[in-house]
């Protein structure tokens, strides 16, 4: 029998053991941590979801977290590591095995809108006493509910008209037209938008020209009869300002 053959007995009993004892040890002592992870889809554009899970075959001797370097505070719910994100930024996760191996990934989270709606300053119209402007937001969506203006005498005016464009995908809110009355010189425009990031504007008329109002009827003129003349034009200016929802 193979108990008899002593070569084959230590094969057997001894060498064939010690290899798969070694094998098994290097297989653990090199295993690295994998890393699985989700980020969920955002419904007010204001917080997200993230959910972290590690697969090891040994413990688990470190785990961070972090957010453009800020470590996030995780809470381990039936094996999975969850935190709500607040802000975009480069994600970062590591995670070092028992054995010393460990395993390191970045993604960029650009679900959260941080950005305040926009107004194209170069296509806007002051004229017949109202101001029409063209807003945008691309993600969370313009809330043209709450869009109003002050005047320089620290009134609250509220659009006449809004007018909502309907993007190619049939949502509507991204971008449209509103139109404020203009009794004064000046109007200070608020638009936000549904993550309550503000856009603030400032629209100025300006008049140029020569007053003519406190001069006198009676000319001076030389011997060669020349006389001057003035003339006054109206332009517009603006000025902006933005902030993110808190």
């Amino acid at each position: 029998s193979w108990k008899d053959n002593r070569t084959l007995f230590n094969l057997v009993c001894f060498i064939l053991p010690f290899i798969i004892l070694n094998l098994i040890i290097l297989f653990l002592a090199v295993s690295t941590p994998k890393i699985e992870y989700t980020v969920s889809d955002t419904q007010d554009y204001k917080t997200v979801e993230l959910s972290v899970k590690i697969r090891s075959l040994l413990p688990i001797k470190e785990m961070t977290v972090s957010l453009e370097t800020q470590p996030l505070e995780m809470v381990k719910e039936k094996g999975v590591y969850k935190a709500t994100l607040e802000n975009n930024g480069t994600l970062e996760i590591y995670v070092t095995g028992w054995n010393g191996m460990s395993n390191r990934i970045y993604d960029h989270v650009a679900t959260l809108d941080d950005a305040p709606p926009t107004i194209n300053e170069e296509d806007y119209v002051m004229e017949g006493g109202r101001l029409t402007i063209n807003v945008g937001d691309s993600q969370s969506g313009v809330n043209f509910d709450t869009a109003y203006a002050t005047d320089e005498n620290d009134q609250t005016v509220k659009p006449v008209n809004v007018t909502k464009n309907t993007g190619s995908t049939g949502t509507t809110g991204t971008s449209g037209t509103i139109t404020f009355p203009m009794d004064t010189a000046s109007l200070t425009v608020y638009i936000e938008d549904y993550a309550g990031n503000t856009f603030k504007a400032s629209f100025t008329i300006h008049t140029e020209g020569i007053d003519t109002s406190s001069r006198d009827n009676d000319f001076s003129s030389d011997d060669s009869g020349s006389s001057s003349s003035g003339s006054a034009s109206k332009s517009g200016s603006t000025a902006k300002e933005t902030t993110k929802a808190a």
